[in-house]
């Protein structure tokens, strides 16, 4: 309930006597005690004055109700005017007067307004007036989500005790359409209602009502009470968009007056999207994010856009409406934590990150460690009426690859031969920072670099190498992220002491050649082989019907956990086959061990020359011809090796390098004397051989072989052999694609020559040059081999040219004998 009083000064106009009002209403008296409307009707006379009082005139008592619980007179003083309004005869209206208010010291300090209804009549007594609605954070032109605060109604009328009520006027309905009627049961009351709606807004009655005294000392204001049947500001009604407000206002003498306003109403927050969450819950990583998606260039994208599902009158993106949180904590942005989107418009955005980008926000180094565990997102987006759309999850780094620990190192394996068991783990997955081990996979293998077949992992598994001699165990392992590591220990034996593995050459051996072998002795004991050890290695190779070809013995020494290369220099036997070789460690204090010994069977070949077809002397080129340029062999030319010495008590790792030079000359057919039996072939200044195709051509190529040492230690002249053997190849055949090559005779020393040809009349070394030749460079190949070395034969190619001009036919002549 809400009571309204005001107070004013008034000069007194003139004071209206009715006669039949009075009369009336002093026969209506009431009983006894504190008359309340309605309870009855109020008794009391009035006495009125006309005109203006003289300032000194007694008070004029203005009415009288015995019926309170002491009699009382309240007077009319001079200076106060009384205005009566009626609805003709019956008598039925309402009288409005002022009621001074007397001070202590018998002085006026005020009027207050009142209004007695004596019947329910018409409305004349209702003064229209003008108003207005305001508040603090009111405009209409902003736009809100919520209710404007302050609002207040302020009245032109005398008596201000302002009351408003605010329709919603969202329906198109007659704007302020408020009136004030009475009460069709004659109680007194006058309501407030809306135009366009269908119960009263609020009533005012006579709440209570008594009299002065005769020294006016007890006043108690006769008041009316506001009852508000709704409230007077909420959001009902109101819709997205524009809406058009009326709002009324009634003082406590029943003035009121109406507006309107406009509210632009935005109460629905943006919508927001990304694709952040199908991005971390790819599938098999069970919602971890790892090294590879961090190192990748997925893309993030965030999207907000204004919802016009039920009006395109919306308020429409804030131009810096991003706000990024990670961990609860602003990462990008202004000091309010927002800023804009890529690409906007007034009712969408759209933001791209690179997926590294938000890792690092959530404390992912560029490599990928740190921030590990869970993490919380937030992406917020804001309107121009400061709606909030929020979208979040969590997401889960790990970066961080399974480690993976072994029981028994190589060096334990030799001291007892345990089994070994192997233990995966992915750190911090105790703490749930680390997504879990997901797989855990080893393997066997006699290689350190190539595992072979994998198998899967059974924690706690006991293992043992699954052979003799040296193994390696490779692991690997994926968490459940996808982060993947892998790694080898060993190598391990089944056996305490050396493992022996003799080498395969990487080219054949011929028939009686010098070749070297080597074999790898590797010490698993953690106990150098030294040369107090009197430890040997013995070569043995043995032909096909076991009878034994040659055998070499060499003192070897090892380091501790290490290897070392040890290699034999041998001659070929003469006649070709398979033959074994056999490496075979000895120790004069330890009984042989399986894996002391390794052979190889390998092929002992005699070289074979691919003679080209007899040179015709009248042959054209074949249709398919053209001058090629010479393709390489393949051998290589230079290799590298590693050996460890033993001396003055120490060990000492020696590097040595073997390199080939291969180098042929070509020269037109030569006599013993030197000079060319060709009588047109011509040389140049420079060297350069011109003459006619069909001739012969005489070849010398040499391979010579150099070794150096790394620190410039001594080198073993035996650690290497001469070339052995010379292919030539030529330009019409295509050098190797035809398949024809001549074999050079070997003359000692890395210099070969040309064997005598066949097709030669004069059984000479030579080359024929075929006839229909094109003039031009004629370029021979020399393939230059079996220059053997620790780490396998050395190989090289070689090329001369000389000049075709013309062709034999053209130096034939015809002699007449008589």
């Amino acid at each position: 309930m809400v009571k309204f009083r005001s107070v004013r000064r008034f000069k007194f106009l003139s004071v209206f006597i009715l006669a039949a009002i009075i009369l009336a209403t002093v026969a209506l008296a009431a009983g006894s005690g504190t008359n309340e409307w309605p309870g009855g009707r109020i008794g009391y006379r009035l006495d009125t004055h006309y005109g203006q009082v003289a300032a000194n005139a007694p008070a004029i008592p203005l009415y009288n109700d015995p019926g309170c619980t002491q009699p009382i007179n309240h007077y009319l003083l001079p200076g106060d005017w009384v205005i009566a309004y009626f609805n003709g005869d019956s008598f039925s209206g309402a009288v409005t007067y002022p009621i001074t208010v007397p001070q202590n010291g018998g002085g006026d300090d005020g009027l207050e307004y009142t209004t007695h209804y004596i019947h329910p009549g018409d409305l004349s007594f209702i003064v229209s007036g003008t108003g207005s609605f305001s508040g603090t954070d009111w405009n209409q032109t902003t736009w809100f989500n919520h209710l404007p605060t302050n609002i207040g109604y302020t009245s032109k009328l005398p008596g201000n005790g302002d009351t408003v009520w605010v329709g919603n006027n969202t329906d198109g309905g007659t704007p302020g359409g408020f009136q004030v009627v009475s009460a069709p049961s004659g109680n007194g009351y006058y309501d407030l209602w809306p135009g366009n709606a269908s119960s009263k807004i609020m009533s005012a009655f006579l709440s209570q009502y008594c009299y002065y005294d005769s020294s006016r000392s007890d006043f108690v204001n006769a008041d009316y009470s506001w009852n508000l049947l709704s409230q007077p500001w909420n959001t009902v009604g109101l819709h997205q968009g524009y809406n058009l407000i009326s709002y009324a206002g009634m003082d406590a003498s029943g003035n009121y007056a109406t507006g309107q306003r406009y509210l632009w109403w935005d109460t629905i927050a943006p919508d927001m999207d990304t694709n952040l969450t199908a991005i971390q819950y790819s599938p098999g990583h069970s919602g971890w994010l790892n090294l590879s998606d961090f190192n990748s260039d997925q893309n993030v994208v965030i999207l907000s856009h204004e919802d016009t599902s039920q009006t395109t009158d919306v308020s429409g993106l804030n131009p810096a409406s991003l706000r990024t949180d990670f961990d609860g904590i602003n990462r990008w942005g202004n000091s309010a934590g927002y800023q804009g989107f890529d690409t906007f418009s007034a009712t969408s955005g759209v933001k791209n990150y690179l997926l590294k980008s938000i890792m690092q926000a959530m404390g992912v180094q560029a490599d990928g460690t740190g921030g590990q565990g869970t993490h919380t997102y937030t992406f917020s987006s804001i309107d121009n009426a400061w709606n909030t759309a929020v979208i979040g999850n969590s997401v889960q780094i790990d970066t961080i690859p399974p480690t993976c620990t072994v029981s028994t190192t190589a060096s334990d394996w030799k001291s007892g031969s345990a089994p070994i068991t192997l233990d995966f783990e992915d750190p911090g997955a105790s703490n749930g920072t680390g997504s879990g081990v997901a797989a855990e996979q080893y393997s066997w293998s006699q290689s350190q670099t190539d595992a072979g077949t994998w198998q899967n992992y059974t924690a706690g598994g006991q293992l043992t190498p699954p052979g003799t001699g040296s193994w390696y165990l490779h692991w690997q392992s994926t968490d459940v992220a996808g982060n993947s590591s892998s790694g080898v220990f060993g190598p391990y034996s089944d056996n305490s002491g050396l493992a022996v593995t003799i080498q395969a050459p990487n080219a054949a051996y011929l028939t009686d050649t010098d070749v070297i072998t080597s074999a790898i002795v590797a010490d698993n004991s953690g106990v150098p082989v030294l040369p107090s050890d009197s430890v040997t290695l013995k070569l043995t190779v043995t032909a096909a019907d076991g009878s034994t070809y040659t055998t070499q013995t060499k003192a070897i020494v090892v380091p501790a956990e290490d290897q070392n290369l040890i290699w034999f220099r041998w001659h070929t036997p003469a006649t070709p086959g398979t033959y074994t070789l056999t490496a075979t460690a000895i120790s004069p204090s330890v009984p042989a061990q399986a894996g002391w010994t390794s052979t190889l069977q390998w092929n002992i070949n005699t070289p074979t020359e691919s003679t080209p077809p007899q040179p015709k002397l009248y042959d054209k080129a074949p249709p398919y011809f053209s001058i090629q340029t010479p393709t390489p062999s393949g051998y290589s030319p230079s290799l590298t090796w590693n050996e460890w010495t033993y001396t003055g008590g120490a060990f000492k790792k020696e590097t040595f390098t073997a390199n080939l030079s291969a180098a042929l000359k070509i020269t037109p057919e030569m006599g013993e004397d030197g000079q060319t039996r060709i009588v047109t072939a011509t040389q140049d200044a420079s060297g350069v051989w011109t003459m006619k195709s069909g001739y012969g051509i005489n070849e010398t190529a040499t391979g010579s072989v150099a070794v150096t040492s790394g620190t410039g230690s001594q080198i073993d002249a035996a650690s290497t052999t001469l070339a052995q053997l010379t292919e030539g190849r030529y330009p019409e055949f295509n050098y190797w694609s035809e398949g024809y090559f001549r074999l050079f005779k070997n003359n000692g020393g890395g210099n070969f020559t040309l064997q005598p040809n066949k097709y030669s009349v004069l059984n000479l070394p030579v080359h024929y040059t075929p006839v229909w030749f094109p003039d031009g460079p004629y370029t021979a190949q020399a393939t230059i081999s079996q220059a053997w070395t620790p780490a396998g034969m050395l190989g090289g190619d070689a090329t001369d040219t000389i000049q075709i001009k013309g062709a034999l036919p053209q130096d034939w002549y015809v002699r007449v004998f008589q």
